[in-house]
Formats: structure tokens, C-alpha cells, sequence
């Protein structure tokens, strides 16, 4: 399918849903044939602050609505409707403020409170409201000083308190290392894992939970009970897609290994990609452009950029 900024070009909701639809039943078939897991990591709904962070594509736009509204269908398609099993669990990352790529292990995105509510939470809130997602990662960045896996505001007191999210939280890839190699936030692995856990974070993906959570409960960094409540969270997401249950029991068990990548799929794909052609008006023949003319020009100087009309 195109990418998730060429989609949300399309102004189209029901074709979001239908394109994550087929996302979801190519992911049961992999479920079925491959022993892939169930649980995947879209929509990125961070915010296009600015264009030059990197990974612009993977988000839908500088507009929290439209964000929101793109996340929700989403959401419900990789999730399905089923009135005892989701389809998959969809995971909506990276909360919170993470718009750039350079530095975001260690750096910290310093946010006003009206910034924080009016720009960068309101598509994770209806994500969370909304579309009911499962699961939400915590982003590498800190937020205000604070490392977005550690952060008991973000993590318990928004997302928890404020929204009622019941699902669980997942790290991105060493992010609870970042906490004390990177962020510097505490001194130690342990202590990492008994101030993440704490806080909300309930899965690491890398080896920083497992390595050391059982040090983090015998010096008190944490206690049992906080990894209790964590394991918990994680093994409903597993149930709720019916991974400890027979595959008779499941509507998605007998979805053909023919829809993989099948004609209705591409026909879809072609759909979408038609759709987010986005056409622009020449109505000042500005274009084409004049050999000796240019749209602009940079150049550096140091400590600024600067941008010249050509």
C-alpha cells in the first residue's frame, strides 16, 4: 500500500479501513502458515512537525484531527470487529513528541502544556477512545526531561487515568536501555527496569527487563506485584487474539494462503495509490521553471540555515 502521508492524501476513511483490513488478514495468514506473531506496531501518529525529521512518510500529516480520525479506521480494520477475538492489536506509536529521528535515544522534547494537549496527544486520545487501540509504544525521546518509557504523567496519569486505556504499553527496541545509557535518568539496569515498569511500561522489547528485573525487585526498585500487573497486561493482548486457543475456535483460521498479496489486494493497493495523487493548481504559470530561475537556493552559515527566495 502506498505510504501512511501518500494515504492520508486521500481524505478517504473507508479506504483506510479496507486497505488495514487486508494488512490484518495477510497478517492471520501469516499467523496460520508462518507462526507470525499478532501483535504489530501501526499507526505512527506522531505529528509532521517538520519535514526534515527523517521518517516524514511514516505519518499521516501535521493535523491531529485528521491524524485521528486516519488512526481510528485503521485501528478497527487491523483489529476487526469480532465480539470475543481482535484480529490483531494494533499498536500506535510513539507516544509522545517523538518528530525527529536525530538524537531521540537521549534527547528530550520540552513541551508547553497547550502544545502537549492541542498538538501532540489529541490523535492518541482518539486512539485510544475511539479506536479502542490495544496496545501503545512509548517513544525513545524524553518527555520534559523525562524518558518517555519512565514517565508516570504520560504513562498512568494520561493514558491510564485520563483516557481509560486497559491494554498494554511496549518500549521500542532498547528504549528501557536508553533510560540509563542514554538518557542518564538513573545509573543503572536495574534501576531502569524498576523505574519503567513502575511507571507504565509493561514489555521491552530488547533484554533490559529480563536481565534485570529480578535484581530491580530484590535491591526495591520495583516490586513483584509491578511485574505481575505487566505480565497481566501482556498475556490478555496474547489471549485476546486467541494464541493459547484452538484454531478451530477462530474466525480467521480458514482465510485461504491464496489472499496473500491476491488480485482483490492489489486492485486495492492501486486504488489507494491513485487516490493520493495530490494535484497542484499552475494558475500563476509559474511553472515550467525558466533555465535561469530557480524555485530556491540554500546555503550555511554557521549555527543557522538559511533559505533565499531564487
Amino acid at each position: 500500500f502506498p505510504s501512511s502521508k501518500a494515504m492520508s492524501s486521500t481524505w478517504d476513511l473507508p479506504l483506510i479501513f479496507d486497505c488495514a483490513s487486508a494488512t490484518s488478514d495477510e497478517a492471520r495468514i501469516y499467523y496460520n502458515t508462518k507462526q507470525k506473531g499478532l501483535i504489530y506496531w501501526c499507526p505512527t501518529i506522531n505529528m509532521s512537525r517538520d519535514p526534515r525529521w527523517g521518517r516524514d512518510e511514516e505519518n499521516y500529516g501535521e493535523d491531529p484531527y485528521l491524524t485521528g480520525r486516519i488512526a481510528v479506521e485503521y485501528i478497527r480494520g487491523m483489529q476487526g470487529d469480532h465480539p470475543k477475538y481482535y484480529k490483531t492489536v494494533a499498536t500506535a506509536k510513539h507516544f509522545a513528541a517523538n518528530n525527529y529521528e536525530k538524537g531521540r535515544h537521549s534527547t528530550s522534547s520540552d513541551v508547553d502544556a497547550r502544545n502537549l494537549r492541542e498538538y501532540y496527544l489529541p490523535a492518541f486520545e482518539t486512539a485510544v477512545k475511539e479506536g479502542n487501540v490495544r496496545s501503545v509504544m512509548s517513544a525513545y525521546n524524553a518527555l520534559n526531561g523525562i524518558p518517555c518509557g519512565a514517565n508516570h504523567e504520560l504513562l498512568i496519569d494520561i493514558l491510564r487515568g485520563e483516557w481509560g486505556f486497559d491494554g498494554f504499553v511496549t518500549s521500542d527496541c532498547g528504549a528501557v536501555e536508553d533510560v540509563y545509557n542514554k538518557h542518564h535518568y538513573v545509573a543503572t539496569p536495574a534501576e531502569a527496569s524498576g523505574v519503567s515498569m513502575r511507571n507504565g511500561e509493561d514489555l521491552n522489547c530488547g533484554t533490559t527487563f529480563q536481565d534485570y528485573c529480578k535484581e530491580a525487585i530484590e535491591k526495591g526498585y520495583m516490586t513483584e506485584a509491578d511485574l505481575d500487573s505487566a505480565l497481566t497486561r501482556v498475556f490478555e493482548a496474547r489471549f485476546s487474539v486467541g494464541e493459547f486457543d484452538d484454531a478451530a475456535l477462530l474466525p480467521w483460521s480458514s482465510i485461504s494462503e491464496s489472499e496473500l498479496e491476491c488480485q482483490e489486494h492489489i486492485d486495492l493497493a492501486h486504488r489507494a495509490a491513485r487516490e493520493s495523487i495530490v494535484l497542484l493548481k499552475n494558475d500563476n504559470s509559474f511553472l515550467p521553471l525558466a533555465k535561469d530561475n530557480r524555485a530556491a537556493r540554500q546555503h550555511r552559515q554557521p549555527g543557522r540555515l538559511q533559505r533565499l527566495a531564487g
